[in-house]
């Protein structure tokens, strides 16, 4: 087998993706393959419970139980080596909110996104 391209990845799949634009995504195949090149918040476990992922902990709970914050874990950079930090997660859960396909799941739901310090994330 030829030796490939570190920076390139090849998927295999029939049908037509549309975007890899996580606000944009908005078909399983499309949803799957960001999935399997991404990371999230967390993941459940098999008996449910949060484990956490790019967060460091489990989110707090505040404001009455109105909102979240969440801390990030330090030290973890996007594809272009830029630092994953709270003013990049609060520009990516805002840009979702008002340009995402899906965004109406969470829309009416979330009034404020915000970066409360470098690495916590406010959702409220």
């Amino acid at each position: 087998m030829p030796l490939r391209d570190k920076e390139r990845i090849v998927v295999a799949g029939s049908g037509k993706i549309e975007s890899l634009d996580p606000a944009q995504a908005n078909t399983i195949r499309t949803l799957q393959l960001i999935s399997a090149l991404g990371d999230t918040f967390y993941k459940l476990d098999k008996s449910g419970n949060l484990i956490p992922v790019l967060a460091k902990e489990p989110p707090k709970i505040t404001n009455k139980g109105m909102a979240l914050q969440i801390k990030l874990k330090e030290n973890i950079f996007f594809h272009d080596g830029t630092l994953l930090d709270a003013k990049a997660m609060e520009f990516s859960l805002n840009r979702f909110m008002k340009i995402g396909t899906l965004n109406y799941l969470i829309k009416d739901k979330v009034k404020k996104i915000k970066a409360i310090d470098k690495f916590t994330v406010r959702i409220g």
